[in-house]
């Protein structure tokens, strides 16, 4: 079973390979070195099985059949380059035998969280972690849209949830993946491990584009960050928006038309090129950049801020004339836009905001008021006294280090000596360096400050890295910055255990806890590829009829694992019931409502009525005294009521 769903999402990953090179010829210097253009490729063939899956589904044409028609066009499309082409290897490192055993041993321990993340990827969605609410947000909207999509047979705009509308490069790939499997709950895993492996594929690329000397410490400084394995076991975005940004920076700094890069010249000859980069721009590398820079947007909104606006500012900050650095610029701005695109012309046309729910006083929005805008600003922002800007860098600072066990520590310690040397030691000022420092900004004073929301940030910080080794070789030779990066190398590898122990730890207490709620000696590794077994003993509320039972639930939004037919409105959207409470109107009339609704359960989820009220608000006139009143007119409540759940039958009209 697991072997299964683990063939999907890697057959997904070598059809977006076949996609990609349907783009090659547009590129006028693909970078040089197979592993690198087969990353660029697969970014690029995301995107586009991305935009079809998005066009079918619209058109209500995205089935099992087509699903599988797209997945076997780009997998022939792989198979017929590879044989093209010839069976071809990437360059292996410069050192000899001793040199690569020394980076290999130094880079092992990355197989520690590896192993917890592909662990955690094939369990059951809502298992892990708690830190996450057990992945709250994918049975809330990274799977949960994605099911409604697959029910409806077409995407289409949902009222009820606001965050269908974010863009959905990643979880329309989910939704091919249901295809494909046969059902949201059999792509569910399959979800996940596209996830992990996409993370695995964000590391892959910090390496091939790394210059020999630093590559083993960049990888680790990437790689063995937890959040990678904690993020990576579950259905989010943040991992395919971090290899969308990964092949992105290493386009923008790394390699110049003949695919050598500034750093890799200064490695091997000890001059670097006139202007600080090489001469030979290619526009088509630029245009790669931005396309995979607008890709991470289409991850996350965020990334807007965090990677793409970077960008475009690095190569308007770079060597060259103003004149070239503002065409690079404009090029990758253009193109991030370009790949960016789809998701902005999808809201425009489903709500008339390209940015939906985002600058409803600019554009307005389908079923959105000023009222929720506000609610939604004030949502997603630290509370007060918190809100106020030293606050947030102190939270910020907590949130890296010292709150969460899957902080980077380590990594903001380095980040803060590599800083400083460049600092110290140079009078110019490297795009990654800039990147590095404007892009927390935008994090720390912009978002609500979610550790994982940072992980973008890790690419610019390898780049910094690197760039810190091709300035000590330059300055200090190539002996002495062997043995810096010896050391840093050992240290992060050090750090990467400890790292990996820390989350192993918090697995295992996962599984104990798992093992008390249960009252049972269950372990996760009886639960891998389960989704379908396990599905109706995942929620109560599936323990209803199956006949004549729809449901109106209050409260709770992440309902992925409910197989009823069911209502439900995210917290920032308007219950068309409680606005009518709101608005005065009797318990009789509101289970008339109902009635009409054809609902035979209204459902209140008391628990998370009480957080969402505390965090985000919600209506006041969900109380129990207003449910005690509802059930005095005639609601019943059922014997499956919880201390979680309180069921009301709703009986027909006499």
């Amino acid at each position: 079973m697991l072997l299964t769903d683990g063939l999907y999402s890697a057959a997904l990953i070598a059809a977006a390979l076949g996609y990609g090179l349907l783009l090659a010829p547009l590129l006028a210097a693909p970078p040089a070195g197979t592993l690198r253009r087969a990353l660029l490729n697969i970014a690029l063939g995301l995107g586009i099985v991305g935009v079809l899956a998005l066009v079918l589904g619209i058109a209500g044409g995205l089935n099992r059949v087509t699903a599988w028609s797209i997945l076997t066009l780009g997998m022939l499309r792989a198979l017929a380059g590879a044989l093209s082409r010839g069976v071809q290897s990437a360059p292996g490192p410069a050192g000899g035998p001793r040199s690569r055993k020394l980076a290999a041993v130094l880079a092992a321990p990355l197989g520690f969280p590896l192993g917890i993340m592909l662990i955690g990827a094939s369990l059951p969605p809502g298992l892990i972690w708690k830190d996450e609410a057990n992945g709250y947000d994918a049975l809330e909207y990274h799977l949960q849209v994605q099911r409604e999509y697959w029910d409806a047979g077409r995407i289409a705009f949902l009222p009820h949830n606001a965050y269908a509308s974010f863009p959905q490069q990643t979880e329309v790939l989910y939704l091919l993946l249901m295809h494909l499997a046969g059902g949201p709950y059999a792509g569910a895993i399959p979800a996940q491990l596209l996830h992990a492996m996409l993370g695995v594929l964000a590391v892959a690329a910090v390496g091939a584009w790394a210059p020999e000397r630093t590559r083993v410490a960049a990888l680790l400084l990437v790689g063995g960050v937890p959040w990678l394995a904690y993020v990576g076991a579950l259905a989010y975005v943040e991992l395919a928006m971090l290899f969308f940004t990964a092949v992105a920076a290493g386009l923008c700094f790394s390699p110049d038309a003949s695919g050598e890069s500034a750093s890799d010249r200064l490695l091997a000859t000890g001059q670097r090129p006139a202007g600080g980069r090489s001469p030979n721009y290619d526009s088509g590398r630029f245009w790669a950049t931005g396309l995979c820079a607008g890709l991470a947007c289409g991850c996350k909104y965020t990334a807007v801020a965090l990677v793409a606006a970077p960008l475009a500012l690095c190569a308007l900050g770079a060597a060259g004339s103003i004149t070239q650095r503002l065409r690079r610029s404009l090029i990758i701005a253009a193109a991030s836009l370009l790949s960016f695109s789809p998701w902005l012309v999808r809201n425009a046309a489903f709500t008339g905001n390209p940015v939906y729910p985002f600058a409803y006083e600019v554009f307005g929005g389908k079923a959105w008021s000023a009222d929720q805008a506000a609610q939604w600003a004030a949502g997603h922002r630290p509370k007060s006294p918190d809100d106020s800007a030293p606050r947030r860098f102190v939270l910020a600072f907590e949130e890296l280090s010292e709150r969460s066990p899957y902080g980077i520590a380590v990594r903001s310690a380095i980040a803060l000596l590599i800083v400083g040397a460049l600092l110290l030691g140079s009078g110019t000022f490297p795009g990654a360096l800039l990147w590095l420092i404007a892009a927390p900004l935008v994090w720390i004073l912009f978002t609500h400050g979610p550790g994982r929301f940072a992980l973008p940030l890790l690419i610019p910080l390898a780049w910094t890295l690197v760039d810190f080794g091709v300035r000590l070789e330059q300055r200090l030779g190539v002996l002495v910055a062997w043995r810096v990066f010896l050391i840093v190398a050992l240290i992060l590898s050090a750090a990467t255990v400890v790292n990996a122990a820390t989350l192993f730890r918090v697995f295992d207490d996962h599984q104990r806890r798992l093992q008390s709620r249960t009252q049972s000696d269950v372990r996760f590794n009886d639960l891998v590829g389960q989704t379908e077994a396990l599905r109706l003993q995942m929620h109560v509320l599936n323990q209803l009829p199956t006949a004549d039972t729809r449901i109106h639930l209050i409260g709770d939004a992440a309902v992925f694992y409910i197989d009823r037919p069911l209502h439900y409105t995210v917290v920032f959207n308007r219950d068309p019931l409680l606005e009518l409470a709101r608005g005065g109107v009797s318990p009789m009339e509101c289970i008339a409502w109902l009635r009409t609704q054809g609902v035979s359960h209204l459902v209140f989820s008391w628990p998370e009525i009480e957080r969402l009220r505390r965090t985000y608000g919600f209506p006041e006139v969900v109380t129990p005294v207003w449910s005690a009143a509802l059930q005095s007119a005639g609601l019943r409540r059922s014997s499956l009521s919880t201390d979680q759940l309180e069921i009301l039958a709703v009986p027909a009209a006499h």
